[in-house]
This record gives structure tokens, sequence and C-alpha cells, in this order.
């Protein structure tokens, strides 16, 4: 009798040992996850507070049949702006474009070149950057 005792809490022992394993090897590296996400969130959280951007001026020059439309934009906010990860959108249309610059810096300005788009008439241009933040503006050609 003495002895299925000492066994049967050795064998708890175990199932124990390796249940609190398993449990901490899956649900530590959870929490540091979510963690990392909340860090991750806060941090996009700042980014779209500090980001402002604004169109100040387009203009449009005859291109053919079409048109050539040079947006001029400017941050307002304090965050640097990736050219690449940003979008011109014109009457709701994403359109590729050129820039005289890679990165847009706080209190700067630059031109984007949307070349050879149809259509005369009310445009608005929209410009959205990486984290969200939209301008529009309203002209016509």
């Amino acid at each position: 009798m003495g002895f299925s005792v000492v066994a049967a809490a050795a064998m708890l022992g175990v199932a124990i040992f390796i249940c609190i394993e398993v449990i901490t090897g899956s649900v530590f590296p959870t929490v540091e996850d979510v963690d990392l996400s909340y860090a991750t969130l806060a941090d996009r959280k700042i980014d779209i507070y500090q980001t402002n951007v604004n169109i100040t001026s387009v203009t449009t020059t005859v291109y053919g049949l079409n048109y050539n439309h040079s947006i001029n934009i400017t941050n307002d906010g304090s965050t640097t702006l990736d050219i690449s990860k940003c979008m011109i959108l014109i009457n709701g249309t994403n359109y590729q474009f050129n820039c005289t610059v890679d990165y847009l810096y706080p209190a700067k300005y630059a031109l984007f070149n949307v070349t050879n788009l149809p259509g005369a008439g009310d445009k608005t241009a929209k410009f959205v950057t990486e984290n969200g933040i939209e301008d529009y503006y309203t002209y016509t050609i």
C-alpha cells in the first residue's frame, strides 16, 4: 500500500509538471504577442494624430486630347511621409503618379504629377497617406 501511494503521487507530480509546461509554453508567447500588438497600435495612433496634409493647388496642362495634373501637397504634420506608400485618387480612381521627392518631410511640400488623364469638367483630387490621413481638393478643367 505504501508503494502505490508514492507511485500515484509521482505520476500526478509528473502530470502537473507537463501541464504547467504546456500552459506556460503557449500562454506566455501569446501574452507577449498581444503586448506587442498594443504597442504597435499605440504607435499608429500617435502617427495618425501627428499627420496632417494639405493639397494647396492643382494645375492642369493639355497633353494631346488629355490633361496632365500637377498637385502641390504640403505636409503640415510632424510625421515624415513615405511617398511610395501614399495614393492619389482623382474622381475616386487611383492613379499612378510621379513625385519630386521620395519622402515628404514636415513643413515641406512636394509636387505630384499625374499624366495623361482624360476628361474635362469638375474634378476632385484626394491624397491619402500610409496611415489613412487624407485631404480633398475640388477644381474644374
